[in-house]
């Protein structure tokens, strides 16, 4: 059930492919899906997602489950001259393209990262969520993406956003934090000061993590940090009003 190359051929329940009406017009897109039967595993017993609510968020139908999103459809041919991500409509999924080289990539992982995930000790890791892997071929290129879970969907707001990667080496954004966009290691100028045990479980985690990522010989990641400040009571004016 594993595809070992991602240009392999199709066979049911490894490479899936579909056709697909685009937008409002006739012209027709091939839709790919891969590994189907393992990623609905995970989104089923890892993830708690539904195959129904999944394709919903992702492939959002009016009428005819046969027929594409026109806003998707534009979407993807935006990014067809390079990398670029979005979130699904109703924000619980960032959809990013990947390179070929990149999608072969998680599925030579796919098998390492099934069982990291699946074991228990495991269920606040830290690593992207994969929701899915797949491809859409438009106008005789073919686009592959990834479906992850944007982990800030139950979170109001952020204050402030960090990528960290550990490392000072073109590592700032020279922007303002009033800004709330993305910021780098650099930009960060504060300790962050979690509980005791909190922070030995992140510690933890990460460790564990890092670990795994190493074994499938993957050293390109970074940690994504979400910052909301809170209002605290103030005890004496609360006591004035009692």
């Amino acid at each position: 059930l594993y595809p070992l190359k991602i240009d392999g051929p199709c066979r049911p329940n490894v490479i899936v492919p579909y056709t697909v009406q685009m937008g409002d017009n006739q012209s027709l897109a091939t839709f790919t899906d891969f590994a189907p039967k393992i990623f609905g595993d995970l989104r089923r017993n890892v993830f708690g997602v539904t195959n129904e609510e999944y394709i919903e968020s992702i492939l959002p139908c009016n009428e005819d489950p046969n027929k594409i999103s026109s806003k998707l459809i534009t979407r993807f041919s935006e990014g067809r001259s390079g990398a670029f991500f979005f979130f699904t409509k109703n924000g619980q999924y960032l959809i990013k393209t990947l390179t070929k080289s990149e999608a072969q990539l998680l599925l030579d992982s796919l098998p390492k990262y099934v069982t990291y995930l699946k074991d228990p000790s495991n269920r606040n890791t830290l690593l992207s969520q994969y929701f899915g892997l797949h491809s859409i071929k438009l106008y005789r290129q073919t686009i592959y993406f990834v479906v992850n879970k944007n982990i800030f969907y139950s979170m109001e707001s952020r204050d402030e956003t960090y990528d960290i990667k550990g490392s000072w080496i073109d590592r700032n954004t020279n922007r303002p934090i009033s800004d709330r966009k993305l910021m780098k290691d650099g930009d960060l100028h504060k300790k962050l000061v979690l509980e005791p045990k909190k922070s030995y479980a992140i510690y933890q985690q990460l460790r564990k993590d890092t670990t795994f990522l190493e074994q499938v010989e993957i050293m390109d990641y970074s940690l994504l940090v979400g910052i909301k400040y809170a209002r605290l009571s103030n005890p004496r004016h609360e006591r004035a009003h009692d």
